[in-house]
């Protein structure tokens, strides 16, 4: 499945946290999409364009015990809310909070 991001450009193949925490703009050969919000609101992220592209190391972490990655290290809840605090100021921009509430179930801000 082709998907777009109002994140990123996701043709660039670059890691949005590499980017966002280190300047690191390089392009990466192993990226993963990985939706903002997940579960119940995974489809509202495809249509809002809440997609990012995550290099292995922040997306699922590694064996020297990352704790930089969304998903499987201790810290992945401030990583993935990092993500869904950025989402939530781009949609803030042409949207009401309630709106986002109303969408995502809370506000992240």
């Amino acid at each position: 499945m082709k998907y777009k991001s109002v994140m990123q450009d996701l043709s660039e193949r670059r890691c949005y946290l590499c980017a966002r925490l280190y300047g690191d703009e390089t392009e990466k050969v192993n990226l993963h999409h990985h939706h903002v919000f997940s579960g119940p609101y995974k489809r509202a992220s495809e249509k809002y364009g809440f997609i990012v592209t995550l290099c292995l190391y922040h997306h699922e972490g590694d064996i020297t015990g990352n704790r930089e990655a969304v998903h499987d290290a201790p810290n992945s809840k401030e990583y993935s809310d990092m993500l869904k605090r950025d989402a939530q100021r781009i949609f803030e921009q042409d949207h009401s909070r309630q709106e986002f509430i109303k969408i995502f179930g809370k506000s992240r801000l």
